[in-house]
């Protein structure tokens, strides 16, 4: 009976065993259904990401392609949406960018969808959309997860810098046309070197001027196989970060000469530090010179006209002088003859008539003669023979001269340059007389060193432009000219009520110009 009791307590104890072990069995079991089923979602959620990520990953690629335009980026990238969501099957999506939409195929508007607008450099261009065509459990955001709001904006986000990127490229590109265009239609040449003088940059229309093409240019390596070494100082570069306007004479590829104006300016563009713009000046310089020798020859042969007036007044001068000036010396002494042989019968008053008429002819042919030659140029020098002529002025003028004048080395004077003094003042003052209404007149004539200086000043009415003073006659331009063929210049200053100021300076030996032969 002890044995039986014995058997039944080792049993009971054993079923206590297997039932605790059973609990425990059941517990773990239902540790590793919460462990399995967390995870399944866990490994969902990761699926989900992923999908995320490769929706981005796949428009960073869709946006790499090299060519691609913005319409195909979005084209593309609306597509990659719906896989990237939690029912890709019932998903659709639309962009809309600057009022056009971009849609997948199966696109339409419901009542479960969810958008973030596109914004492009600060403002609203447009929005991305996501669609669920059915019914679907509740999430975060209605029908949608926490993870997709997220995702849709970084979509959002991600296109408005993909457009802000291609717009700026393709505006790149198009400036860069535009350069490429302008610099193939103009005549310069423009290039870019490193601090070597080696090319980075060389410009379509190179052959211009240097008559090698694009690829014989990039083989010769350096600017200075193009035009020469020395073209700048460096240092002086470095200083002022431009040279202008230096000149410089190349050969081409077929030996023609050409005379290059060339602009040389410290940049940072291209893997280059120097841009060189050339600029051929060989036809404007060629002009330049034609101009120049025809402007020498002109000044030649208006000295010549001059000259040849001057002879031809000095020959009438003496001409009337020795002519008429005796024949009327010889009809005086005539009327004196007559006056003590038949003063009796003839008429005294007649008789100092007579004498009148003749003494003034006389005095009217000097004057003619000292207007066609101032015979007293050579008889006093030019600063008595300038004194003589303001005498003549003040007496025959209404208005007050004072002068100033200083006594000149004489023999250093050039005749052609006397003469010239002479004639711009008698120009000036006769311009005085006719058009300034003055009531004083100031002339002075001096010597600085080797240049004679003529002043003229009145106080008249002036007038409003000397800038324009040689279009108004033939006088003010006559003694520019005047001026210039002795090497001299004339200034005028004047002003409304502020008198007229005229300044000759020359120098007193003159110049030499070439003959127009």
């Amino acid at each position: 009976m002890k044995g039986r009791r014995s058997d039944v307590e080792g049993l009971e104890a054993r079923a206590a065993e297997l039932e605790r072990r059973v609990q425990r069995l059941e517990g773990e079991a239902s540790r590793r259904i919460q462990v399995e089923e967390a995870l399944r979602e866990r490994t969902h959620e990761l699926g989900e990401r992923v999908k995320e990520l490769n929706c981005l990953y796949a428009i960073s690629n869709l946006v790499d392609r090299e060519g691609i335009h913005l319409d195909d980026v979005l084209r593309g990238t609306v597509k990659l949406i719906p896989p990237a969501w939690q029912y890709p099957e019932i998903t659709c999506a639309r962009i809309l960018l600057g009022g056009r939409a971009y849609e997948t195929g199966n696109f339409r508007e419901t009542p479960w969808s969810q958008s973030c607008d596109i914004v492009v450099n600060g403002e609203r261009a447009g929005a991305v959309s996501v669609y669920y065509l059915e019914e679907t459990p509740a999430g975060s955001e209605g029908p949608f997860l926490r993870e997709e709001r997220s995702l849709i904006n970084a979509i959002a986000e991600q296109i408005g810098l993909i457009v802000e990127r291609k717009r700026a490229e393709e505006a790149l590109r198009e400036s860069e046309e535009l350069h490429r265009i302008t610099l193939s239609s103009i005549s310069d040449a423009v290039f870019i070197t490193d601090d070597a003088g080696r090319f980075t940059y060389i410009c379509p229309n190179v052959d211009v001027i240097f008559g090698y093409d694009f690829s014989e240019v990039r083989k010769l390596g350096s600017i200075g196989r193009l035009l020469g070494d020395g073209l700048f100082d460096r240092n002086a570069l470095e200083a002022r970060g431009e040279i202008q306007n230096i000149e410089r004479d190349i050969s081409d590829k077929h030996g023609g000469n050409h005379s290059l104006l060339v602009n040389v300016k410290r940049v940072s563009i291209r893997g280059g530090t120097v841009l060189y713009t050339c600029r051929d000046i060989t036809e404007r310089k060629a002009a330049e010179e034609a101009l120049q020798r025809s402007e020498k020859q002109l000044s030649a042969l208006s000295k010549k006209i001059i000259s040849t007036q001057e002879e031809e007044r000095a020959r009438l001068s003496h001409e009337l002088h020795d002519e008429i000036g005796q024949q009327l010396t010889a009809l005086r002494l005539e009327i004196g003859l007559l006056q003590r042989e038949y003063g009796s019968v003839l008429s005294a008053e007649r008789l100092r008539a007579l004498t009148a008429m003749v003494e003034k002819a006389t005095a009217e042919l000097r004057r003619v003669c000292r207007g066609l030659r101032p015979t007293v140029l050579d008889d006093l020098g030019v600063a008595q023979a300038l004194e003589s002529l303001v005498r003549e002025f003040e007496a025959h003028g209404a208005f007050e001269m004072e002068t100033a004048t200083m006594q000149v080395d004489e023999s250093g004077v050039n005749p052609e340059t006397a003469i010239s003094v002479y004639r711009v003042l008698q120009e000036a003052l006769t311009n005085v007389t006719r058009h300034s209404g003055a009531s004083r007149v100031r002339v002075s004539f001096r010597q600085e060193n080797s240049t004679l200086v003529l002043e003229v000043l009145d106080n008249g009415k002036g007038f409003a432009d000397p800038e324009r003073v040689g279009e108004k006659g033939f006088g003010i331009l006559g003694m520019k000219e005047r001026a210039a063929l002795c090497g001299g210049t004339v200034e005028i200053e004047s002003g409304p009520g502020r008198g007229t100021r005229v300044v000759m300076r020359a120098p007193a030996a003159g110049r030499e110009v070439e003959s127009p032969l």
